[in-house]
């Protein structure tokens, strides 16, 4: 899904879905892991693009309905 730049500084994304501010209460790691999504769609692979302290920012190519409960497995190395 990508976002796209309005006006007023905002970002809206191509889903029509109201603008949210860019701006992040907490620093954001580009960190790359594997992750497992399971929803209604079913479990998908994916891999995160970054992490922060207040969530995680992830793709997947399913549908997923704005709302829907959606369970996340991260795998961390064994290093961490």
């Amino acid at each position: 899904m990508s976002s796209e730049a309005s006006k007023d500084g905002k970002n809206a994304n191509s889903a029509g879905r109201k603008p949210y501010n860019d701006v992040q209460s907490a620093a954001r790691f580009p960190v790359k892991l594997p992750i497992a999504v399971k929803s209604d769609a079913g479990v998908r692979p994916s891999e995160t693009q970054n992490i922060s302290a207040n969530g995680v920012l992830f793709e997947v190519d399913a549908d997923m309905p704005i709302g829907s409960p959606v369970d996340f497995t991260i795998s961390l190395p064994a290093d961490v």
